[in-house]
């Protein structure tokens, strides 16, 4: 009976958590087209997100722009695809999937350094 109580009690938690995620307002930093896309793929449904895409990046077919955008633009560090999956856009993550290249990264998992300490920041703001 105390698992299901804290069940009943936990659950709201996070579906809180995860609806507070959509209020979460994304805002171009700058002008230029490369920011408005990052904000198309964290906001946006995959249709808009191809129709912005298609329209603004000029090749010769609309896969060649989704090939060129999944695997060249970054935003606020990431790749695109990993961004829309950081915002919870999993439709769009989901579609620039299908035309992202491979790639391999090697680590030496041998080699242990107790001196490297990483960190970061992200300031997020609700409105």
């Amino acid at each position: 009976m105390k698992f299901l109580t804290t069940a009943v009690v936990l659950i709201p938690l996070f579906l809180s958590g995860a609806s507070m995620a959509k209020n979460l307002k994304y805002v171009a930093a700058d002008d230029t087209m490369e920011s408005e896309m990052c904000v198309s793929a964290a906001t946006d449904s995959v249709n808009q997100f191809r129709r912005k895409v298609t329209l603004n990046i000029p090749t010769r077919s609309p896969i060649a722009s989704m090939k060129l955008i999944s695997n060249k633009l970054n935003c606020n560090g990431d790749n695109v695809e990993t961004f829309a999956k950081l915002t919870q856009n999993e439709a769009v993550a989901n579609y620039l999937g299908k035309f992202k290249r491979g790639s391999v990264k090697i680590y030496d998992i041998a080699k242990v350094n107790p001196d490297i300490k990483l960190s970061g920041s992200v300031m997020i703001s609700t409105d």
